[in-house]
């Protein structure tokens, strides 16, 4: 019996499918094109539909059809093959069809809602004229499908019913508010939880609306006036405020192209900036950057801008959002702001100001040493800052030469030498008052996919997947424990894994291997690609030792070298020839 996935690759073409995001060109038996993933000049990215597989030679990402969506698309594992299934018209096992329709429903109710919220704002006078008089123009007010909640307290929530959803589910979708929860004496039922309030829908990775944040209006009526000035959906079953970035889709292929995302704090920094041509800007709404946040955005770049107002306060609330960021793996740095302005404010002002500002971005390590010398003249004082606040910040870098390029930079700033920082930083520690660091572990612990995943990684990955599968099943396959143990070979220590991500793994591993055939070849095949790696890594450290030793002069360390590369060489060949 056919998995999923195998119905799945067998009624889809995958040229079908990435023809539909660019143009190939046959080229022999494959087909080619400039990579969508990476800017090159001569066109390096290859389809074969004998393999129905793609590989990029330039920037060396490739996989098949699921990887492919999981790339353009910025879909993890199950959006991807719950996408490609609704295509090829293959139903899914393991899919609980209570929860499936759930979903759909609550995707069709935030739809009525968002046209709702549109039609609300093109009748209404006041909404119009404050976005009009904030420098949005109506071309972005349908980009973002920006809307309004008119200011009486059941419109929205009639209106939906009239469209046959139950009040139930529109209190489930986070837009009702029961009133018994409310001091409101109106009587039973419900209310509109957005009120009086401009709409910014809030998109998943596929773009459907799951959410939404509301601005008040200035010049509301009493009642709402005493409101926050911002509110968002609640936790539901399609909105976590962890995982949620508004403008992500509008972003995603700038955010590819320019290879590094831009974060701001507000849904008008976000609209404003795509207006001045910067479109590679994201926000995060209701809370701190997670690395549910990130995850996404690590699909599409490991670089992050974040543009905060450069006085104390402003670092303040960054900081654990950079913490987070450099835990992560991601390359971090910072533009600062005139104070007391945002984007919004420099884009209104004159564009270029906006400009000036994200060019003018430094390292986040750059950022904090050029503040010190600024604010701490006293060198020894300089000191301890820099052991309290940027030290923390240097130990999560995840390149040991970055270590040691901005260890050299600190030293140099601070006019002592390299060694006291190293032992500084050995045991260096966050600071207090940064609240709790999630624990990174490898960037693979927290997300899904990589951007540029390598034949080790997806073979470690799937084979992790197999054994997490494996240990939960009754009736197991395969010899569990013999395969962790094997793994556990290729592993450099213990790598966190978070449950999210198990999880993951494991409806991956459902849904790509059916049978115990398949299973048994697929898994020796999965250990020849981790032992091919290793062998090949031990090559090159070989090949490095030949060379060093060839510009020494040593002729005893160039003999041992060959022999040790000649003997990997062997090893490689047998491995092919034999697996």
């Amino acid at each position: 019996m056919q998995t999923p996935v195998e119905q799945i690759k067998e009624r889809l073409s995958i040229v079908d499918v990435v023809g539909e995001y660019v143009k190939l060109e046959r080229a022999g038996k494959a087909f080619r094109t400039r990579c969508p993933f990476h800017n090159e000049k001569t066109a390096s990215f290859y389809v074969s539909p004998e393999r129905g597989s793609w590989h990029c030679f330039g920037c060396h990402r490739g996989g098949d059809i699921f990887s492919f969506m999981q790339e353009i698309e910025g879909y993890d594992f199950r959006a991807a093959l719950e996408a490609l299934a609704t295509r090829a018209g293959v139903t899914l096992t393991n899919v609980n069809p209570k929860e499936q329709s759930l979903k759909h429903e609550l995707l069709r109710l935030l739809e009525e809602a968002t046209l709702f919220y549109q039609r609300a704002l093109l009748t209404t006078a006041e909404p119009k004229e404050y976005l009009k008089n904030r420098g949005i123009v109506a071309e972005s007010v349908r980009r973002f499908r920006i809307g309004y909640a008119p200011r009486e307290w059941r419109a929205l929530f009639d209106h939906l019913k009239s469209k046959g959803f139950s009040p139930a589910r529109i209190e489930d979708s986070g837009l009702a508010v029961r009133r018994g929860d409310s001091s409101v004496s109106l009587g039973a039922g419900h209310y509109d939880r957005f009120r009086g309030r401009i709409i910014f829908p809030i998109g998943n990775t596929e773009g459907s609306v799951i959410g939404f944040s509301g601005r008040i209006l200035p010049g509301a009526d009493t009642d709402t006036e005493k409101e926050a000035k911002y509110i968002n959906t609640p936790q539901t079953a399609l909105y976590d405020k962890s995982r949620a970035l508004f403008g992500y889709r509008e972003a995603k292929e700038s955010i590819r192209h320019e290879d590094l995302a831009i974060l701001v704090e507000g849904q008008m920094d976000v609209v404003l900036s795509h207006q001045a041509g910067v479109r590679n800007v994201v926000a995060v709404s209701g809370t701190a950057l997670t690395t549910g946040h990130l995850g996404i955005l690590w699909r599409l770049t490991e670089k992050l801008l974040m543009a905060f107002d450069a006085d104390a306060a402003g670092i303040a609330a960054a900081e654990r959002s950079i913490y987070t960021a450099l835990e992560a793996g991601f390359d971090v740095s910072v533009a600062t702001l005139p104070e007391g302005r945002d984007p919004a404010d420099l884009v209104r002002e004159l564009p270029s100001r906006w400009h000036d500002a994200l060019q003018g971005a430094l390292h986040v390590i750059d950022f904090y040493l050029t503040v010190l010398s600024r604010t701490v003249p006293d060198v020894r004082q300089r000191g301890r800052a820099v052991r309290e606040r940027v030290l923390p910040l240097v130990s999560r870098l995840r390149s040991e030469i970055d270590k040691a390029h901005f260890i050299g930079k600190i030293a140099a700033s601070l006019s002592i030498p390299e060694e006291p920082l190293w032992r500084e930083l050995s045991r260096v520690n966050a600071p207090k008052g940064t609240g709790e660091i999630p624990l990174a572990g490898k960037i693979s612990a927290l997300v899904p996919d990589q951007p540029v995943k390598t034949a080790q990684s997806i073979a470690h990955d799937r084979l992790r997947g197999i054994c997490y599968w494996q240990e939960r099943s009754k009736r197991p396959l395969i010899e569990v424990a013999a395969l962790t143990e094997t793994l556990a070979e290729f592993e450099e220590g213990a790598s966190v894994v978070s449950d999210a991500r198990k999880e993951e793994l494991i409806f991956e591993a459902e849904q790509m291997y059916g049978s115990v055939e398949k299973l048994d070849v697929e898994i020796k095949s999965l250990l020849q690609s981790l032992s091919e790696y290793r062998l090949r890594e031990s090559f090159s450290r070989a090949m490095e030792d030949l060379k060093r030793a060839e510009v020494a002069g040593d002729t005893v360390a160039v003999q041992t070298a060959l022999k040790e590369c000649q003997r990997i060489t062997q090893q490689l060949n047998n491995l092919q020839r034999h697996g």
